[in-house]
């Protein structure tokens, strides 16, 4: 499945719900502050939903963990290398298929891939 098609099947408020219990919820920020990265989050969840830039060629969207963090990279098929997901534009993640080498469900992925995402726009 691509970015995309799993985007189109998971509610954005459990993603989002996910994203506040892990990263968010610490009571660094303000509850302002909480509404804006709602709104960041989500306006990356629609971008890349409806987004239209072809993916990478032989590149694959590579989901693994090392220790007890779960990493989002990029794989090149063709070189076998993986790199960061600001390697390449980042709506053209949406159409990228999703290799996972653990077992996560889907509104824990797109949590990973949105918070990743925001961590290379950063």
């Amino acid at each position: 499945m691509t970015v995309k098609e799993i985007l189109s099947e998971v509610p954005y408020k459990e993603v989002f719900n996910f994203i506040f219990r892990e990263w968010l919820k610490n009571g660094s920020l303000s509850r302002s502050e909480i509404m804006d990265q709602d709104i960041e989050y989500h306006s990356l969840f629609v971008t890349l939903r409806n987004s239209t830039e072809p993916a990478g060629e032989n590149l694959k969207i590579y989901v693994t963990h090392i220790g007890d963090t779960i990493d989002v990279c990029l794989l090149d098929q063709i070189n076998d290398e993986i790199m960061n997901l600001d390697s390449v534009k980042y709506k053209s993640i949406a159409n990228m298929e999703v290799f996972k080498a653990i077992k996560i469900d889907n509104v824990k992925l797109i949590s990973y891939i949105l918070k990743s995402i925001k961590n290379e726009q950063s």
